[in-house]
């Protein structure tokens, strides 16, 4: 381009006094397009004139080749100027366009690289550590969890899950999305909808906790005989409408918890705090849940024979075989409270490490919470003593005796309609978490369960 700079701006020697004028160079024919070329005849102008007409072309000339130059200088680079230009890009840029003798210049891009959702599903980029170093640097360091990396990446955090569960498909969400559209102001902010179905919960909770602060009171042989009568007959200040209102409370928590996301992506108010602040009230909520559901069964968290000095009662309950293969009522209270909590706490760990939070066709969030509502209005309807009895195992090996013989007869009076309950919540538990878990070793690694140990030892100790 040098080259052909000089070669433009160099005129036939005919502007000098010749009475040749044509000029070779081609910004010349671009100047002059709009009158051709023509050839001096041989009756030619005084030479004062042909030189005054020399000069204003030479003038013009010269104009248009240093505005040609300059531009020149500012868009692209001289030949010898290249590789150092070329490793001042590399290294000031985040380009990740390999400069190499064949690639241009012009089209390496010099913008910062955004990190996406492939790039880093979390909150830590995959490439340019040595630039994210510096980054992480200057990012503030008061955070106790949180690295400066993350910090730095927090608020473009897109949050990524689903919901495979055909109920929350068919009914739960397209009722969600029906309220928010037609009923919910867009005024109303996605934390207060989360906030309030948290309200639901917890003053179901104060209630039941007024009327059952042992959680055992609704059991009406167990009250009775620590009231001074075995037939329980001063035990009538339970109501039963305190489960019915549990049951409502939980469906309402239910549809609030699945509309706040949909209020945040119709208000374009979705964040990563909102995020936080929803699942941080179902963490809270997976508690209350638990103790409700333990008051509705009738269940006493504890050993009979531990509390009242010895077995041989006559307010005991049938013996149970599930309780007794468990090691007693207190481990399955125990289990119900677990079984949320653990489910809840394998999720996000799957979260962690795929960025995803897939819940299964059959989960706590959807089937979990309308069969916890189901069990809570039965009470209201036959009273919680309904869960203490064996009435679903026995009809159940009455109807098979026909097939199976009197071989299972052994089992009648032994399993109660509780421990069903229980034992339903421990497998569902552990169908869940053997999926997640199994996955994330595939995919991630076997060092990944090093981060499941606190946890577990939570787990059994609590146990």
């Amino acid at each position: 381009r040098q080259n052909n700079l000089q070669y433009q701006t160099t005129m036939s020697p005919s502007l000098t006094g010749g009475n040749d004028t044509s000029i070779t160079s081609p910004i010349s024919q671009e100047i002059d397009h709009t009158k051709p070329m023509k050839e001096k005849s041989s009756s030619t102008p005084s030479l004062s004139s042909d030189r005054s007409s020399a000069n204003s072309l030479s003038s013009t000339m010269n104009a248009a080749a240093t505005s040609s130059k300059n531009n020149l200088d500012s868009n692209h680079t001289p030949a010898n100027e290249t590789s150092e230009t070329a490793a001042t890009t590399a290294t000031s840029s985040r380009a990740h366009t390999p400069i190499t003798s064949g690639t241009s210049l012009s089209s390496v891009s010099t913008s910062s690289h955004r990190p996406t959702d492939e790039d880093s599903p979390i909150l830590s980029p995959a490439n340019d550590d040595d630039d994210d170093d510096d980054h992480a640097a200057n990012a503030p360091r008061s955070y106790y969890y949180l690295t400066p990396l993350a910090v730095r990446n927090l608020p473009s955090y897109q949050y990524h899950g689903a919901d495979l569960s055909l109920l929350y498909q068919r009914v739960l969400s397209p009722l969600a999305g029906c309220l928010v559209d037609r009923a919910t102001p867009s005024w109303l902010a996605p934390n207060a909808i989360t906030l309030l179905g948290l309200a639901w919960m917890a003053t179901s909770y104060a209630i039941v906790w007024w009327h059952c602060p042992g959680l055992y009171e609704a059991n009406d042989r167990v009250a009775g005989a620590l009231r001074g009568s075995d037939d329980g007959s001063d035990v009538g200040d339970v109501p039963r409408w305190i489960f019915l209102f549990n049951g409502v409370a939980m469906l309402a928590y239910q549809t609030l918890d699945n509309m706040d996301g949909k209020q945040a992506r119709k208000t374009r108010s979705s964040s990563p705090l909102g995020l936080l602040f929803d699942h941080g009230c179902d963490a809270v909520n997976s508690i209350l849940g638990s103790a409700n559901w333990m008051a509705a069964m009738a269940m006493v968290p504890g050993s009979l024979d531990r509390w009242m000095g010895g077995g041989g009662h006559e307010f005991e309950t049938p013996p149970s075989a599930v309780s007794a293969a468990f090691g007693g009522d207190e481990v399955l209270a125990a289990l119900l409270v677990l079984c949320p909590m653990i489910a809840f706490y394998v999720s996000t760990w799957e979260q962690y490490y795929t960025g995803k939070l897939i819940l299964p066709p059959f989960n706590g969030p959807s089937e979990g919470l309308v069969l916890g509502a189901s069990l809570s209005i039965l009470s209201f309807l036959y009273g919680p003593m309904i869960w203490q009895s064996t009435s679903l195992v026995d009809t159940a090996l009455d109807a098979c005796r026909p097939v199976v013989g009197s071989s299972l007869q052994s089992w009648k009076g032994t399993v109660r309609n509780m421990d069903l309950i229980v034992l339903s919540s421990v497998l569902a538990l552990l169908q869940e978490i053997s999926l997640k878990i199994r996955f994330v070793l595939r995919t991630h690694g076997a060092h990944t369960l090093r981060t499941l140990l606190p946890h577990a030892l939570l787990v059994g100790g609590f146990l």
